[in-house]
């Protein structure tokens, strides 16, 4: 069974018809390489309910799927890459090997071991840049504490700037909306010091005081506890709404776009809380207003949705990336709950409401 923050989301059941004891297993079973899958393979880790790239044949890559005609690529062995670990830490081929099994290998003890060489041999390499942006993808339980190393000790001011980032995108998410207060402290004073200190640094070709700033305003407005901003704007038939005018209802907000696949669990959600002080408000997220009304008409949605943008002013001052994207206040307009699904929504509205 999968748990998304505390309650079940899907369970699966295996039945296991023969087993075999005693059998060698190759180590490269363990790794992604071992799992034979196809090149353009999107790969996830449900641990963090996040893609972590693409499948290239040697490795992970935020790109695109390569294209059929592409060059075929061949993932290097793993045993190779431990020796050259051991029997020479301090070499770039060392540094170049312990970036790969960082960036393509699951937790575990070679992990650890590729951590362990980078931090003690390779933490000044100015070169770091590409890793560091790479450990906010793959985050692994040690990532922190590397980050934290290169931010230290790095003399190159592009690769402190794009470590200290990722430390404070893996501490926004440690903070878990504001609920953990150790952590949204941390991850604020890490934003503003990319502002402060490395805001002309690119990452992408985008300056990191564009990047930090919202995500700083996210920490400081927009956390468990907080009030909700006002919306202002039409709805998909262009008639006004504002999100104050159900202050006295627990509200669900969420933002969508096409293809809206919680769609029906919330139509039952809607259903089941008829005749409470209860109301579901969508913000639309794209461009085509015509797909938004075949959805309403595909789902049966009878709940109201702001007309917004993909990149649009309701979109930017919520600072929302994900879709979909939902949000529960409490009659006062306070944000109680972010990012719940299923049951646990069920459970988030159902909570308010008794109070």
């Amino acid at each position: 069974m999968d748990f998304r923050n505390g309650s079940p989301s899907f369970d699966m059941r295996f039945m296991r018809s023969n087993s075999h004891f005693n059998v060698t297993i190759d180590p490269a079973s363990f790794t992604l390489a071992g799992l034979g899958m196809q090149v353009g393979t999107d790969v996830s880790d449900n641990r963090i309910h996040r893609r972590i790239g693409y499948w290239t044949g040697a490795g992970l890559s935020e790109d695109l799927p390569p294209t059929k005609s592409a060059e075929p690529q061949f993932a290097p062995n793993l045993a190779e890459l431990l020796a050259e670990l051991e029997n020479a830490p301090g070499s770039p081929e060392a540094l170049e090997a312990a970036t790969w099994i960082r960036l393509n290998s699951p937790d575990g003890p070679e992990v650890e071991k590729a951590a362990e060489v980078i931090l003690k041999e390779h933490s000044r390499n100015t070169n770091l840049a590409s890793l560091c942006k790479e450990l906010e993808r793959v985050r692994h339980r040690c990532s922190k504490p590397l980050l934290e190393a290169i931010l230290k000790d790095n003399p190159s001011a592009e690769v402190q700037g794009i470590a200290c980032f990722a430390l404070a995108t893996l501490l926004k998410d440690e903070a878990k909306y504001g609920q953990n207060k150790k952590a949204t402290a941390e991850a604020e004073k890490c934003f503003e010091r990319v502002i402060a200190k490395f805001g002309q640094v690119t990452q992408q070709g985008r300056k990191l005081e564009e990047l930090a700033r919202p995500e700083l305003s996210e920490l400081r407005r927009l956390t468990i506890g907080k009030p909700a901003p006002e919306i202002e704007g039409e709805d998909l038939n262009g008639q006004p709404m504002k999100l104050s005018d159900y202050r006295g209802k627990v509200v669900v907000l969420t933002f969508w776009w096409p293809g809206y696949i919680d769609a029906p669990d919330h139509r039952k959600l809607v259903e089941r809380m008829a005749g409470k002080p209860f109301a579901f408000i969508g913000v639309y997220g794209d461009d085509d207003l015509t797909k938004a009304k075949a959805d309403v008409e595909k789902y049966g949605i009878t709940w109201l949705s702001f007309r917004d943008k993909r990149n649009g002013p309701i979109t930017r001052n919520w600072n929302v990336r994900s879709w979909p994207n939902v949000w529960v206040l409490d009659s006062q307009g306070v944000i109680r709950y972010r990012g719940v699904r299923g049951r646990e929504l069920v459970d988030a509205v159902e909570t308010l409401l008794h109070k």
